[in-house]
């Protein structure tokens, strides 16, 4: 079995879109996120990993928690992760 690099979704907590890196290139994945206590499916997509990579622009989402589910066709991977828009940007400060 091909071994995979490590993925990883980032920022965590994102404010309107998220990245996924360390996907295998040139696959079809399908994405989708859940609300963990209901479990109804929030968002649903399929895409291509051209690049190894997928960015997601999830600004129409409310703030709050789920579930991602990445689908390889080979391997499925769950992951927590976290809307916040009202981030606090760090501020430079000067002397």
């Amino acid at each position: 079995m091909k071994k995979f690099p490590r993925r990883f979704s980032f920022p965590i907590p994102f404010t309107e879109t998220l990245f996924i890196k360390g996907l295998p290139e040139n696959k079809i994945v399908d994405i989708m996120l859940f609300e963990p206590s209901s479990g109804s499916i929030i968002y649903s997509e399929q895409r291509n990993t051209a690049r190894n990579s997928i960015e997601l622009k999830l600004n129409h989402l409310p703030d709050g928690v789920y579930l991602m589910e990445l689908n390889l066709g080979n391997r499925l991977i769950q992951k927590k992760v976290i809307k916040k828009s009202d981030l606090i940007k760090p501020v430079g400060l000067e002397f």
